[in-house]
């Protein structure tokens, strides 16, 4: 879906936002959903078990689409375009040419859409610097695994390894809570950077901020 007004389009980003953070702070929620934010498109989409929930309206077979055609759409051809919608633009980590800055181990650069980007390990974290702006689930994953290649993180037990997964979920809550939050909260300010650690593994927004503040989690202290 295409929206003409910047303005609408920003409030429809943010109230989606919204309704994904309240679904992942509601009790009984976990990770065993994915979201999905596409960056070419900025689309967003939930995955909860086997039932895919679209933000966006869908022209259903027999329906009038814009240009007023009420022929059926091909399912073949449909699936075929979300798949390339939803599609990164990552193939495989060589796409990114990370590789180190200095000698020292723990400063690397790597290329995502024409743009470079700091990871910088320190022992059991890698920080991502400015990744709010990178919000496609399937390069996420293609960045985090590259990272644990060249220095694997703990998990929360500090005895297994934590796994691109995982860490991708982890870099989504960031995404999220940076995505809806007020520009002159300082939780966002933290968010545009996720730091993968241990500490962080499978929690969701809500317990990140519990465990921060040691305060209970309400919408109204966040969003001021």
């Amino acid at each position: 879906m295409v929206l003409k007004s910047t303005l609408g389009f920003r409030m429809t980003r943010r109230l989606v936002s919204l309704f994904v953070l309240i679904c992942l702070c509601l009790p009984g929620c976990s990770h065993s959903g994915n979201i999905d934010i596409d960056a070419r498109n900025d689309g967003y989409s939930a995955v909860s078990g086997d039932s895919r929930s679209e933000m966006a309206p869908t022209v259903q077979p027999g329906d009038p689409d814009d240009s007023g055609d009420t022929r059926e759409s091909d399912p073949a051809r449909t699936a075929e375009s979300a798949a390339e919608e939803n599609a990164g633009s990552l193939s495989s980590a060589d796409d990114i040419d990370l590789h180190a800055v200095d000698e020292t181990g723990r400063n690397y650069i790597f290329l995502y859409n024409h743009e470079e980007f700091s990871a910088r390990y320190t022992e059991d974290n890698w920080k991502i610097v400015d990744s709010y702006k990178i919000t496609n689930t399937d390069d996420m994953m293609i960045i985090c695994q590259a990272l644990l290649d060249l220095r694997p993180v703990h998990g929360r037990d500090m005895k297994s390894i934590r796994t691109a997964e995982d860490m991708t979920f982890e870099w989504l809550q960031h995404n999220l809570a940076y995505e809806f939050l007020p520009e002159d909260s300082p939780w966002r300010e933290n968010a545009k950077d996720v730091d993968l650690n241990p500490a962080d593994q499978g929690r969701t927004f809500q317990e990140i901020y519990e465990d921060r503040t040691g305060k209970e989690f309400r919408l109204e202290d966040i969003l001021g």
